[in-house]
């Protein structure tokens, strides 16, 4: 699993910007209480996004049912994978971070967030943007 959600971290998906802060804000954290307020916020996200991404999928899954070419249910059928692999790298965040925050010891190196460049940015939007744009305007095509 650890080498699957590897994978998907490497994908240039616009997804990953807001979590990165907030993974960060955790494993660096010195104190208990900013250790727990670092999990909540990071968790809350996470739930958000899977709920998002979870009603994308199931609208992927709706697109099969449309009377529409083949070739447009094939970009359905690659949308509602992305979109299940995203939601399995989230959940098992969401497992690590639990774990992570329920031991009681904290990280002895300290990794700097160093972010996103401007060019991966770039990148991600473009990517995350035309799969989107591409799934809806088949969704609302054919619907």
């Amino acid at each position: 699993m650890k080498s699957f959600v590897k994978l998907i971290g490497r994908l240039p998906f616009a997804g990953k910007i807001p979590i990165r802060p907030f993974v960060f804000g955790l494993y660096q954290s010195t104190t208990t209480a900013k250790r727990r307020r670092s999990y909540l916020w990071l968790m809350a996200l996470l739930v958000l996004l899977v709920v998002a991404y979870g009603a994308g999928a199931r609208m992927g899954v709706r697109a099969l049912s449309f009377d529409s070419p083949t070739w447009a249910k094939a970009i359905s059928v690659a949308y509602v994978v992305v979109n299940a692999c995203i939601i399995l790298t989230q959940i098992y965040l969401g497992f690590r971070a639990t774990r992570f925050c329920l031991r009681a010891s904290y990280p002895r190196v300290k990794r700097s967030n160093t972010g996103y460049s401007y060019a991966e940015i770039a990148v991600m939007f473009v990517v995350t943007s035309t799969g989107q744009f591409m799934f809806f305007l088949l969704y609302f095509l054919y619907n």
